[in-house]
């Protein structure tokens, strides 16, 4: 039975499985919205003086970087170079005040469980009773570093929370 109306609806019905097989590169240049996955990441959350900081280091451009394999003595990047790129982080952002005399920094070796290494700088300040946590700096093996950023993480303590507009009118309780 090949009706007009049979005929129609064979066409749409092969119109929906083609565009549900369809690559999502063709499924996004027909217009249709592509599902994109999340970008991997690490994040590293502190405080410092009041301020809140974090520090998220994208997985694609941890990949980018040079890797540091079994068969090589030394990683790409040596903790000096490490240690100096951080600290041109620390004396720009000034973390814990300008004048804040900080302890020798600790320098680990972290990896994302592929091979990709990188660097972590922590600093922590001189006088610990008023400034209770130490700073991250992710320093990559090419000797860039991520820059923290200031923020508030929902479900972190510490930091300081935006302030919420009240609307005209509402009462303050």
């Amino acid at each position: 039975m090949n009706t007009p109306i049979t005929q129609k609806m064979a066409l749409i019905l092969s119109l929906v499985v083609a565009t549900c097989l369809a690559p999502p590169a063709l499924v996004a240049q027909t217009g249709a919205q592509a599902h994109e996955e999340p970008t991997p990441e690490i994040s590293w959350n502190t405080d410092a003086n009041g301020k809140h900081y974090v520090t998220t280091l994208k997985i694609s451009r941890l990949v980018a970087t040079p890797n540091w394999t079994d068969s090589d003595e030394h990683p790409p990047l040596s903790p000096r170079k490490a240690l100096a790129a951080a600290r041109k982080v620390i004396d720009e952002l000034e973390p814990y005040g300008k004048d804040a005399q900080l302890n020798s920094p600790t320098l680990k070796l972290r990896d994302d469980s592929s091979g990709h290494w990188f660097w972590v700088v922590y600093f922590s300040p001189n006088d610990f009773r008023r400034f209770q946590s130490t700073f991250p700096v992710v320093v990559l093996m090419d000797g860039s570093t991520v820059q923290p950023a200031r923020g508030y993480k929902k479900g972190f303590g510490g930091g300081v929370q935006p302030k919420l507009e009240q609307s005209k009118g509402a009462r303050a309780k």
